[in-house]
């Protein structure tokens, strides 16, 4: 199979990735006495997933400023995501259900990094009477064609769990909650066609400019993540 240019991130952006994450971070911490999102948050409930390949360790910058501002965070406490199966389905399950049933049953914004993001899609299609919203970082909408992700996955497939092809078909249907979904054009592991759909119904669809890696604290992603939060709350009752 011939290789499709135009879903490539160019080189330098994926060289850079994880430079650019890391910049992104240090800004991130010297803004943090700083940062001003606007009105505090009421209590409502956020779990975080983290993407592929990472852990609760990397969402802890955006859970500590959620929760700063008044949000009630949790991680998702699976250790490293090395994949979806049904027994992490279930686990998640049991996650959403022990937040919604210890915060008053309050409904839960479920915030997805990269892979985190499809996941928290297909628990709020499963699930849409546990589930506010869904916002989702960078997260593919179907599996990446020779990328960086893919070929890191393919290494690593004798000890990971499959990437189950039936998460993004499951997918085609939106879930009936709604979904904001952050991208970036300037991603250097997945280009923008894997994140974005066109003309899908129920999503609303944010490009930021940041590298794949930093999307969980990158500042201009900051943003929009705490004003689709407040827009979610107000909407919300």
């Amino acid at each position: 199979m011939r290789r499709n240019k135009s879903f490539q991130p160019s080189l330098f952006l994926t060289m850079a990735e994880w430079q650019r994450a890391l910049l992104e971070l240090l800004f991130f911490l010297v803004c943090f006495p700083f940062w001003r999102p606007g009105l505090k948050g009421s209590r409502q409930p956020v779990l975080v997933i983290p993407g592929f390949l990472t852990n609760d360790l990397v969402t802890w910058p955006l859970r500590k400023l959620l929760a700063k501002f008044g949000y009630l965070v949790f991680g998702w406490n699976q250790g490293v995501n090395w994949g979806y199966d049904e027994y992490l389905g279930a686990e998640l399950y049991k996650k959403l259900m022990e937040i919604y049933e210890n915060c008053e049953q309050q409904k839960v914004i479920i915030i997805g990094w990269s892979l985190g993001g499809t996941y928290a899609k297909v628990i709020a299609k499963m699930y849409p009477q546990l589930v506010l919203c869904v916002i989702t970082l960078g997260a593919p909408i179907k599996i990446p064609d020779r990328t960086l992700i893919l070929w890191v996955f393919e290494k690593l497939s004798g000890r990971i769990r499959n990437l189950d092809k039936r998460l993004f078909h499951f997918l085609k249907a939106q879930p009936a909650v709604p979904v904001i979904a952050i991208y970036s054009p300037t991603n250097g592991y997945l280009p923008q066609e894997f994140c974005k759909e066109e003309n899908a119904v129920g999503v609303k669809y944010i490009p930021v400019l940041s590298s794949h890696s930093g999307l969980g604290h990158n500042p201009f992603s900051i943003r929009e993540i705490f004003k689709n939060l407040k827009s979610a709350e107000i909407l919300s009752g």
